[in-house]
């Protein structure tokens, strides 16, 4: 934290004076503080968010690469004639992931705005 530049932009602003010694800047000392025990937090929430996003990606590729080896084993084992089986729908899965992701990049921004402010 530089004392002088927050001694400069105050009087700029506000027209007040401060010292170095001054008790305003135990404020400025705790807002720090705080600010960076919220970042920290919000960091831990994220890795553990893209964590968790990561390995429920895995389960999926996993899932959808085990039903379509399925269908290729019954698809070979009946010749290859008939009717092709339907299509998987994932259309629950990328709901659910796109209101994760939604929800994710909103809290973003919101921290960073607070951050900012």
């Amino acid at each position: 934290m530089d004392r002088k530049r927050i001694i400069g932009e105050v009087a700029a602003k506000h027209g007040v004076l401060l010292a170095e010694d001054d008790p305003a800047f135990l404020l400025v000392t705790i807002a720090e503080i705080a600010l960076l025990d919220a970042q920290t937090d919000f960091l831990e929430v994220v890795r553990r968010t893209i964590a968790d996003q990561e390995e429920a990606a895995e389960r999926m590729q996993k899932s959808i690469g085990e039903t379509l080896g399925k269908s290729i084993r019954r698809a070979l084992s009946e010749g290859g004639g008939g009717v092709p089986p339907r299509p998987v729908h994932l259309r629950g899965r990328v709901v659910f992931f796109g209101a994760l992701f939604g929800l994710l990049l909103f809290a973003a921004g919101f921290a960073i705005g607070a951050m900012w402010k």
